[in-house]
Parts: structure tokens; C-alpha cells; sequence
């Protein structure tokens, strides 16, 4: 850890690691959550990260997205900041975004509106790693649509180990 004030060291320095999508996935007709085909971590024992996600999501307006995370691991605390489009949007290059905050685990859905890409960011804090575990995220349709819904290829998600101390 590195205080106000003293100098880093090249040692203090955590590399940030990051996973980009290999290819589009999308899911049709379903509300169920599923495991992203690229997008999860391991947690290491006595570690702390933060992670942050960037999602590029197209798809039909009533289907919308929803997003969560499956953590194998278990924490010490743990939080989760959402940002993205509301749910209905007509517009999601044009519209009011909505910042919450939830459990990793819970299920948070975002507006697509049916012709642009809507940006949905997530932030999560894990603290404390206590049991080894993979962190992935999950993600299906907000509402069951015949038209897919798309986690594109500019999505992306990035991680560091913290130290809290």
C-alpha cells in the first residue's frame, strides 16, 4: 500500500487485467440468467479487487437486459454500483442513466432501446477473499423478446487486487 505523501515503489504497483469479448453472445426468448461465455475471474484467499465492467448491449426495446454476478468465492464485504440506461428507453444515447447500488448477486436491468448500443457500467468491490472462488457474470433478456438480445464485442470487463490495509 502506498499512503499520501511517500513514494511508490515498482512493487507497489498491481497490474490491472482485463478480458474483452472474443465474439457477440446473444440470448433469445429468455429471462433466465446465464453464465457469460468470457467474462469471469478468480479469487484468490486473502485478496481484495475492484471490478469493473463495460457493456456494449443491443437488442429489442421490451426486452431490455438484465445483469448479475455469480461469486463461487466468499467475501468479507462486498458492493456493486450500476449505471446504465432505465429500462423502456427509446433513445440510450439520449436518455436519463440511473446509478444504484445492489448485491453482487442481484439481478439489475438496463434499458435497450432497439437500434443503438446501450453502455452499461458496474463497479464491484470485493474485500477480503476468505474461500477461493471464480467471480462470472450473468446476464439474460429483462423480458422475454423474440428479437436477440447482444453483448457485443466491445464489451469488456478489468480487475485489480487492492489492498485495504
Amino acid at each position: 500500500m502506498v499512503l499520501a505523501g511517500s513514494k511508490a515503489r515498482a512493487s507497489d504497483i498491481r497490474p490491472v487485467k482485463v478480458i474483452s469479448k472474443a465474439v457477440a453472445e446473444t440470448v433469445t426468448s429468455s429471462t433466465a440468467l446465464q453464465d457469460d461465455d468470457d467474462f469471469s475471474i478468480d479469487l484468490e484467499v486473502g485478496k481484495s479487487y475492484v471490478v469493473r465492467a463495460y457493456l456494449s448491449v443491443t437488442g429489442a426495446t421490451g426486452g431490455d437486459v438484465k445483469v448479475a454476478w455469480s461469486n463461487g468465492a466468499t467475501v468479507t464485504k462486498s458492493s456493486r454500483h450500476c449505471l446504465g440506461p432505465q429500462t423502456g428507453t427509446t433513445d440510450a444515447t439520449n436518455t436519463a442513466m440511473r446509478s444504484t447500488r445492489h448485491g453482487i448477486a442481484s439481478s439489475v436491468p438496463y434499458g435497450v432501446d432497439g437500434t443503438n448500443e446501450s453502455a452499461v457500467f458496474e463497479t464491484l468491490q470485493i474485500e477480503d477473499v476468505t474461500v477461493a472462488g471464480t467471480l462470472t457474470m450473468q446476464w439474460a433478456q429483462n423480458a422475454s423478446s423474440g428479437t436477440a438480445t447482444t453483448m457485443g464485442t466491445t464489451s469488456r470487463i478489468e480487475w485489480v487486487e487492492v489492498d485495504l490495509q
